[in-house]
């Protein structure tokens, strides 16, 4: 029978097992740092820690000592508390974006999914009354950039908190060349993800509709209710992805659309919604 060992009444003896430090038959060590805790407790929940206290296996399982050199004494910290309490302690008045990164990736590397996803829900839950120490963030994404995959959740809440607070990141040159110089990565898909974003939210001031007659998709300023492209009057407004940008050669209006400017390379047969000539060229 399956027991959610998220229920409180299940883990209230955790956490007092925990806090008593009593019976602990496992000690880890991490950068000159010692940390004890229950076998039974940690290898139900890490395969990595169950095959290494395996009797006649490896050492550990013989010595009760498992060493981990290479990982942050903070973050191993935070993954015992997490076998024990399904949360582990962080300073609530600030967002410590080092710590709830390297213990995310912890979760990866010691297959305790569960720390994974909420270290990350941590790291993604940012709010605009904390400021943000962009050092810190910096090394976060460093972090993060070094030592996940490419489609990683890490990565992409990095960037999205990075789109959120982009104007505050450019406005200071050392805070924007400090981590973007050390994880060239990331900048790029902060770049991806802002000409997504502008592809996908056209100016407000413009008018983004799809055409009844041709069905094609435009958006421009709100100076005629005729489609450029079959001259009907008959739409519906409607979001939809930019594909290209055009500029009337008359009057040098420019108007977004969903047409592809290798397929659609016509445009002269298009007619100004503002001056009423015709021909439009693809503006790269």
């Amino acid at each position: 029978m399956d027991v959610e060992t998220t229920d409180p009444r299940q883990r209230g003896w955790l956490a007092r097992l925990y806090q008593s430090g009593q019976y602990t038959d496992l000690v880890i060590t991490c950068s000159g740092h010692t940390f004890t805790a229950h076998k039974g407790v940690v290898c139900m929940q890490s395969s990595f820690f169950e095959n290494a206290c395996k009797k006649n296996t490896f050492k550990e399982g013989e010595t009760g000592v498992i060493d981990l050199p290479d990982d942050d004494p903070a973050a191993v910290k935070a993954m015992l508390e997490f076998f024990y309490l399904v949360s582990y302690r962080h300073d609530e008045t600030s967002i410590q974006w080092t710590l709830h990164a390297k213990t995310a990736t912890l979760g990866d590397k010691y297959c305790v999914q569960p720390l994974k996803i909420y270290a990350y829900a941590l790291l993604k839950e940012t709010t605009s009354d904390l400021s943000i120490d962009w050092v810190d963030f910096a090394a976060a994404v460093q972090w993060v950039y070094d030592n996940t995959a490419s489609d990683d959740q890490g990565r992409k809440i990095l960037v999205q908190i990075a789109m959120n607070h982009l104007d505050e990141m450019l406005r200071s040159d050392d805070v924007f060349s400090s981590f973007v110089g050390g994880a060239a990565e990331f900048g790029r898909d902060v770049l991806v993800a802002s000409q997504q974003a502008n592809y996908k939210t056209p100016d407000s001031t413009r008018r983004t509709y799809i055409c009844g007659g041709c069905h094609t998709s435009w958006a421009h300023d709100k100076l005629s209710e005729l489609c450029p492209r079959c001259r009907t009057d008959q739409y519906s407004i409607e979001d939809f992805l930019i594909k290209s940008r055009w500029s009337c050669d008359s009057c040098r209006l420019e108007i977004d659309s969903s047409n592809d400017p290798h397929e659609y390379a016509w445009g002269n047969d298009w007619t100004c919604p503002s001056c009423g000539e015709e021909g439009f060229h693809a503006v790269d």
